[in-house]
Parts: structure tokens; C-alpha cells; sequence
């Protein structure tokens, strides 16, 4: 399995134009239909290492939109989704015209949204447990008093 996709991956780096733009999101997630949960994070370490030492700019932009598909996908046990809009944008900045398709427009719409919430809950937790911590000093505080 590991062998087709590094086979996969190189050919889609050396590509023609015309083959990249044919790429699209489908296809980028039909690709890791197969994928077992437990290899998600040696995928996504080979790519981010192939994205910066891939010269063509349609190839690069495809290896990051794969990077953003690969940190949002459902089976990944370690989502990251801060990453995948980080890879997404990256992917816009690469491949504008590509960017404007429907369907990653609703990716970044709903990964934005995604990380903002996790953003307001990471902070609501901070919050709970100084509210925690203030009510044992307050009972401690009103145990002295008796």
C-alpha cells in the first residue's frame, strides 16, 4: 500500500499542468479511502517533507490540499484542524484558480468555523478551571473562618 502511494505521489509531482488541474478534492480523498487510521501520520510527515523540495507550483499545490484532506480526514485519530485550514490556505495561495472551486470554499468555511470554536472551548476550559480553583481557595478560606 505504502509503495502505491509513494508511486502515486511522485507521479502526481511530476505530472504535466494539465494533469494537476484535472486533480480535485474527490479524487484527493478517494485516494486515502484505503488508508488505515494508524498511517495517517507517516503519510502526512512524507508530504509535508516532498511539499517544500517540490519545485512545480501545481504539484506543491497539490500535496498541500492532500495535507489539509489528510489532517480533517474523519479517519485520521489525530485531527488537526488548525493545520488542515493552514494547508487549505496554502493550497488557495498556490492554485487561486483552484481555490475558487465550491467545494474548497466550503472546506475553508467550515475549517475556519472549526477552529474558532475549538479556539472559544480551549479558553472556556481555561476559565472553568480557574473557576475551580477560586472555589477550593474560597472553601478552603471559609473553613479557616469556622
Amino acid at each position: 500500500m505504502g509503495v502505491v502511494i509513494c508511486g502515486t505521489a511522485l507521479i502526481a509531482q511530476c505530472a504535466p499542468p494539465n494533469i494537476q488541474k484535472e486533480a480535485n478534492i474527490e479524487t484527493i480523498s478517494l485516494h486515502y479511502a484505503d488508508l488505515k487510521p494508524s498511517h495517517f501520520h507517516n503519510e502526512i510527515e512524507r508530504l509535508q517533507e516532498a511539499a517544500p523540495k517540490t519545485q512545480h507550483p501545481a504539484a506543491r499545490a497539490l500535496l498541500h490540499l492532500r495535507l489539509a484532506l489528510l489532517f480533517a480526514h474523519h479517519r485520521n485519530q489525530a485531527p488537526n484542524y488548525s493545520l488542515a485550514l493552514k494547508e487549505l490556505e496554502t493550497y488557495v495561495s498556490l492554485a487561486p484558480e483552484g481555490g475558487k472551486a465550491e467545494i474548497i470554499q466550503d472546506w475553508l468555511s467550515l475549517l475556519t468555523e472549526i477552529v474558532r470554536l475549538e479556539t472559544e472551548n480551549k479558553e472556556m476550559k481555561e476559565k472553568m478551571e480557574q473557576l475551580k480553583d477560586l472555589d477550593i481557595e474560597l472553601e478552603k478560606r471559609r473553613q479557616l473562618v469556622k
